[in-house]
């Protein structure tokens, strides 16, 4: 059935009824929520900060040597600045408050992107250095052993560091790629943002 164009429409309080009290409410119950949440990260911020310190300290206090706590606390800062980003996008919802999703809302989660493969890079040249240094020692320990333990071991490395480096090597070859892809998508975006805003002016 087709609704006559001419008819009047009807008033506004029969079709929105209790609409404006309920959209109210769960406008302020989700300023809530993402206030919460970006409370939540603040605070995870501050104690990954300060658990970073501490790990660095007590390894660099164990004698492990400088390599193993610089590696970590750059892995730990680097969370958080992830946690930083994604803290930095809630608080830029919370002030503007604009519905729909624009091309430049994806930046910060590029940057986490950016961020978090970067964490990972960091991660497999950790693990590839503390490969060389056990492999240096077990080498050193193979030198004073003799007969077939020696043998056994030493074919033992030569069957597993091949592939862990091989492994190693593949996943960064990945993550640069996904380095590259990032960094052009930030590219375009900044391109488009300038293009926009250059539009406006004229």
């Amino acid at each position: 059935m087709t609704r006559d164009p001419s008819a009047p429409l009807p008033p506004a309080e029969e079709k929105v009824g209790s609409l404006p009290l309920g959209t109210h409410f769960f406008d302020l119950a989700e300023r809530y929520v993402y206030v919460a949440v970006a409370t939540l990260l603040l605070l995870g911020a501050v104690a990954t900060i300060g658990h970073a310190l501490f790990i660095a300290i007590v390894q660099t206090w164990s004698g492990v040597g400088l390599l193993i706590p610089i590696f970590s606390l750059l892995n730990d800062l680097l969370l958080v600045l992830i946690i930083t980003e994604v803290l930095r996008t809630v608080v830029g919802f919370i002030r503007k408050r604009e519905p729909g999703v624009k091309v430049g809302d994806l930046t910060p989660f590029l940057v986490i992107g950016a961020i978090s493969v970067t964490r990972r890079i960091l991660a497999i040249g950790a693990n590839v250095s503390l490969q060389e240094t056990h492999h240096m020692a077990s080498q050193g320990v193979n030198a004073g052993q003799t007969g077939s333990t020696a043998a056994v071991q030493a074919t033992s490395e030569m069957h597993l560091n091949p592939e862990f480096f091989r492994q190693a090597m593949v996943e960064l070859g990945v993550n640069g790629l996904l380095i590259v892809v990032i960094t052009a998508s930030l590219f375009l975006i900044r391109q488009g943002q300038v293009a926009s805003h250059e539009e406006v002016q004229h």
